[in-house]
């Protein structure tokens, strides 16, 4: 008998940098060493490119001390700021985040930080339509326009 091997493979990081992410896999840690469960959520690089299926973990922890980092990738899901919800409910979801590098147990592994929403995802997620800046005027007198010293 022959087994085959598709050796097409999303192996590596994505490059450094801030990317689209959707979550395609969520794995509950009951049993941790804080004591505080964890959600280990798969990431998958949404953007066209190079980078395109690659994936990198994200640990939600529910300690106290990590709420601050919670806070973060909810308000960048665009979960509401009140109730309850799952762990299922992050399946599918969509944000921005930047990639970089981090220790963890002595290895170099990928990490996300600086969360932030994708305005394609979800209403609640959309941002403000931006009005256009009013433009500067110039504190420069025109060339040849007599300059008024202030009374001071």
């Amino acid at each position: 008998m022959t087994i085959q091997i598709d050796l097409k493979r999303n192996s590596g990081a994505p490059s450094l940098g801030t990317h689209l992410f959707k979550v395609t896999k969520i794995t509950e840690q009951m049993d941790t060493p804080s004591g505080f469960p964890n959600i280990m959520l798969q990431c998958t690089c949404q953007d066209k490119g190079p980078d395109q299926g690659k994936q990198v973990l994200l640990n939600v922890s529910m300690s106290p001390a990590a709420e601050w980092k919670r806070d973060e990738i909810l308000d960048a899901m665009g979960f509401p700021q009140e109730g309850k919800i799952v762990s299922d409910a992050f399946m599918g979801k969509m944000f921005r985040a930047n990639v970089l590098i981090q220790d963890v147990n002595g290895k170099e592994r990928a990490g996300l930080d600086n969360f932030m929403p994708y305005a394609g995802s979800s209403p609640a997620q959309t941002s403000l339509p931006m009005k256009a800046p009013t433009p500067v005027k110039s504190g420069l007198p025109a060339r040849g326009a007599k300059v008024e010293e202030p009374p001071f």
